[in-house]
């Protein structure tokens, strides 16, 4: 459902390099190819990455972020919720001592929705009306957001936590449209509500969510997917073709386009994944280029050559093979995405794959 999104368009860590692009505040961590990490960190290095997180975290006088970037981008990432909810936030400059506040707006809307005798469009316009103070938020954002939500967080939260929190979501959401001013778009809740689960706090779930808006999903959230589309042909398949010449000329052989990866790249795979893992992706994301989520198809393909080139070489049935290459990746194989999608960037920056800047403007969110 989230490719009908497209609707709106008009048209081991110490032997580390670190590589910059200052055009594009690019950052990204190359490991060394003989680095000794195991594909499972061991107990003794899960507690030396643990305390080197938390020391990064309580530098002073202030976060190196350079180091939280490398810690998070290595074998591993940032280990935990505990510790995610620690570094999200720093990860994208946002202050936790000066907080948005997250009040019930999303309730008070389905009050209103259930009190008034109009239909949804007219009702959410007359609730619009109403809050002034939400100008940004336009009816029609408010009816999808309304759609979405309730069929957010299941499996993420305990059915007995479910319905609160997802009322708390839809005031999250409406907190980031207000701040950010950008167009709601299905996947946002996917996002917002990944963050809510692992950040627990809604305030700062909305703080992180509408900084990420003006960096990361930006293209997500303009009035057309024109930028998004760009990045697309852009980005996918000229990347995989660097990467894996021979499942290039398959999938472009065999018809199936790459608009197949909007819902991981709109949703940063938190649609597709359990929340571990792709809090584990959130980890590669928030260090990185607003690019990365391309990248990471590009390497998740390549990775999964076998499974797509298995079965019938149909175009019907290949698309469908693709489509569903993110599920059944374990672990440690997407620790291996992950470092070929860090390989890939640092030899085709996203400055040299003919993505213009209003494609792709942006770069780490601090």
């Amino acid at each position: 459902h989230l490719q009908s999104n497209l609707s709106r368009n008009s048209s081991s860590s110490s032997s580390a390099s670190l590589v910059f692009e200052p055009c594009a505040h690019l950052f990204v961590m190359m490991p060394s190819s003989s680095s000794s990490e195991a594909s499972v960190l061991s107990p003794t290095a899960l507690a030396t990455k643990e305390s080197a997180i938390l020391h990064a975290l309580r530098s002073s006088p202030s976060v190196s972020l350079t180091v939280l970037r490398t810690l998070a981008l290595t074998r591993g990432g940032l280990l935990s919720s505990r510790l995610r909810r620690l570094a999200w936030h720093k990860l994208c400059s946002v202050d936790k001592s000066s907080l948005p506040q997250v009040k019930d707006e999303y309730k008070n809307y389905l009050r209103h929705m259930s009190a008034s005798s109009q239909d949804e469009k007219k009702g959410a316009a007359s609730w619009a009306k109403e809050h002034p103070h939400l100008s940004n938020v336009s009816p029609q954002a408010l009816a999808q957001v309304s759609r979405d939500v309730p069929r957010s967080l299941s499996g993420l939260l305990p059915t007995g936590r479910l319905r609160a929190r997802q009322k708390t979501l839809g005031s999250v959401i409406i907190r980031v449209l207000s701040d950010a001013g950008g167009e709601y778009y299905q996947g946002l809740h996917s996002i917002c509500g990944l963050l809510l689960v692992v950040l627990e706090d809604p305030c700062l779930a909305s703080a992180v969510a509408t900084r990420m808006s003006s960096v990361h999903l930006f293209d997500f959230m303009r009035p057309t997917f024109s930028p998004l589309t760009l990045a697309v042909n852009s980005l996918v398949y000229p990347l995989l073709l660097v990467l894996d010449p021979r499942l290039h000329a398959y999938l472009k052989g065999v018809g199936v386009e790459p608009f197949f990866s909007l819902e991981w790249i709109l949703t940063w795979f938190s649609h597709t994944l359990d929340l571990d893992m792709a809090s584990r992706l959130f980890d590669v994301f928030l260090s990185s280029h607003q690019s990365m989520p391309y990248y990471v198809t590009a390497s998740l393909l390549s990775h999964r050559r076998q499974h797509i080139t298995s079965g019938v070489y149909d175009h019907g049935e290949c698309h469908g093979r693709v489509a569903r290459c993110a599920s059944g990746v374990s672990a440690s194989e997407w620790e291996d995405v992950i470092e070929g999608s860090v390989r890939l960037m640092a030899a085709r920056p996203p400055s040299g794959m003919g993505v213009g800047r209003e494609a792709m403007a942006g770069g780490p969110c601090a």
